[in-house]
C-alpha cells in the first residue's frame, strides 16, 4: 500500500500539493463566509435576515452560469502558455476584458429594469438593494476573466490568497457596515467590496501581460468552446440541485428540509474533492496542447478523489446520528439517509472528475449526453417519491449511469481496450 501510494505522488505532477494549498483556502474562506452568514444573521435579525436570504438566492441565480466565462479563459491561457504565446494571453485577456464590460453593463442595465417587478414579487421595498444587487451581477461578470487567466497560469498560492482576502474583507467590510446603520444595504455591499477590490488585484498582477505584443486568436474557436460547457456547468449544477426544488414540491415541509439538510451533507463531498479538479483542469490543458500524456494525472485525480469521498461516505454510515446531531441538532431525523445520499455524492464526485479531463481535452461532446440523463433523474422523481428514500434511489441509479457513461468515453486512458468515443460524424 505505501508503494502504491508513493507511486500516486510521484506521478501526479504536484497534483496533490497544489490541490492541498486550494483545499487550505477554501476551508478558511469558507469559514470566514459562514462566520459572515453568522455575524449577518445576528445583527439584523430574522426579517432583515430573511430579505438578504432572498437577495443571496437571487444573486445566485444570476450567476451560477458565469462559472462557464472562468473556465474557458483557463482552458486557452494554459494552452497559449503551453505552446509559449503569452501574446495570443494578450490578446485573450484584452478582448474578453472589453467584450464583458458591456456585457456586465447591459446585464446591470437589464436588471435595474426589472428590479420594480422583482421587488413586488419579493415583497422587498427597498429598491437601492437591487441597484446594490445589478453592481454585484457586473463584478461578478468581470471577475472570471483575471481569475480565470491566473488560474491558466496555475498561479494556485496567489488565488488562494485571493480567495481568502476576499472573503476576510467580506466579513469585516459587512459587521463595519451594518454597525454603521446601513443594515441589509450594508451586508450586500460588503460583497461589492470584496468583489470589487478582488478583481482590481487580480487584473493587476496580470499587467506584466499588457506590455507583451499581441497575436491574433481564433475567436471562433473559443465559442465554440464556450457552448459545451456551459451545458456541462448548467446540467451538473441541475443535477445536484433540481432535485431539492422538485423534492420541496412533492413533500410536506418538514421532509423536504430533512432532504435539504442531507443533499448538503452530501455537497460536503463534492467540496471536500473539488480542489483536485480546480487544480488537474489547467494541468490537462496544458499537457494537451504539448501533445503530453495526462492519464496518469486522471487515475492520480481519481484515486484521490476515491480516498476522500469513499473515506467521508464511510463515517456517515457508521456514524450518522452524531453526525446529524453534531451538524443540525436533534430536531433532524435524517440518520437513515446520509449514508446513501453520501454514495450519490461520492459517484457524482468521481463523474465531475471525468467531466472535467474531457473538456480539459477539448472532447466535448459528451456534454449532450447529460441531457437526457438529466431528463431521466427528473422523470424519475417525478414517478418515484413515495418516500425520501425512493428519491435517493433515484439520483443513485442516475449517477451510476452518468459514471459508467464517463468511463465508457474515456476508457483508453484508464487502461481499457479500444479508442474513445469519438464524436458523431
Amino acid at each position: 500500500m505505501k508503494k502504491f501510494i508513493r507511486e500516486q505522488l510521484a506521478k501526479d505532477e504536484k497534483l496533490l500539493h497544489h490541490s492541498a494549498i486550494i483545499m487550505a483556502g477554501s476551508f478558511i474562506a469558507n469559514a470566514l463566509n459562514y462566520l459572515y452568514q453568522l455575524f449577518m444573521g445576528r445583527m439584523l435579525g430574522p426579517e432583515d435576515f430573511g430579505v438578504l436570504g432572498a437577495l443571496f438566492a437571487l444573486m445566485y441565480l444570476a450567476t451560477f452560469s458565469l462559472g462557464t466565462i472562468r473556465v474557458v479563459i483557463t482552458q486557452f491561457t494554459a494552452q497559449y502558455m503551453a505552446a509559449n504565446h503569452p501574446g495570443k494571453v494578450k490578446t485573450l485577456l484584452k478582448q474578453s476584458t472589453y467584450t464583458f464590460l458591456g456585457i456586465g453593463g447591459i446585464a446591470a442595465l437589464i436588471f435595474i429594469l426589472i428590479t420594480p417587478w422583482l421587488a413586488n414579487f419579493l415583497n422587498i421595498g427597498q429598491i437601492s438593494l437591487f441597484y446594490a444587487i445589478s453592481l454585484y451581477l457586473f463584478l461578478s461578470i468581470m471577475s472570471p476573466i483575471p481569475l480565470g487567466v491566473l488560474y491558466g497560469l496555475q498561479y494556485f498560492a496567489t488565488l488562494t490568497g485571493l480567495n481568502v482576502g476576499a472573503a476576510l474583507l467580506k466579513l469585516l467590510s459587512g459587521i463595519l457596515l451594518v454597525l454603521m446603520g446601513y443594515a441589509v444595504f450594508g451586508a450586500v455591499h460588503a460583497l461589492n467590496i470584496s468583489q470589487a477590490i478582488t478583481v482590481l488585484i487580480a487584473f493587476l498582477l496580470l499587467w506584466r501581460f499588457w506590455v507583451h505584443k499581441g497575436e491574433p486568436i481564433r475567436r471562433r474557436e473559443i465559442f465554440v468552446y464556450s457552448i459545451p460547457v456551459l451545458i456541462a456547468l448548467t446540467v451538473f449544477n441541475f443535477f445536484i440541485n433540481l432535485d431539492v426544488l422538485l423534492v420541496k414540491h412533492f413533500f410536506p415541509p418538514t421532509e423536504a428540509g430533512y432532504y435539504a439538510a442531507s443533499s448538503l451533507l452530501a455537497k460536503i463531498i463534492l467540496f471536500a474533492s473539488s480542489s483536485f479538479l480546480i487544480v488537474m483542469f489547467p494541468k490537462v490543458a496544458a499537457n494537451h496542447e504539448k501533445k503530453k500524456e495526462s492519464s496518469k494525472m486522471l487515475k492520480s485525480t481519481l484515486f484521490y478523489t476515491a480516498v476522500i469521498s469513499l473515506g467521508i461516505v464511510a463515517i456517515y454510515f457508521v456514524a450518522p446520528t452524531f453526525i446529524t446531531t453534531m451538524l443540525f441538532g436533534k430536531a433532524y431525523k435524517i440518520a437513515a439517509y446520509v449514508g446513501m445520499f453520501g454514495l450519490v455524492g461520492a459517484v457524482y464526485s468521481l463523474s465531475n472528475v471525468f467531466v472535467t479531463y474531457n473538456l480539459a481535452v477539448n472532447r466535448t461532446w459528451f456534454v449532450y449526453a447529460l441531457i437526457p440523463l438529466l431528463a431521466v433523474q427528473v422523470i424519475g422523481i417525478a414517478l418515484f417519491h413515495a418516500t425520501l428514500m425512493e428519491v435517493i434511489r433515484v439520483l443513485l441509479i442516475v449517477n451510476i449511469l452518468t459514471l459508467m457513461l464517463m468511463l465508457f468515453i474515456t476508457r483508453k486512458e484508464l487502461g481499457f481496450t479500444g479508442q474513445p468515443l469519438q464524436a458523431p460524424q
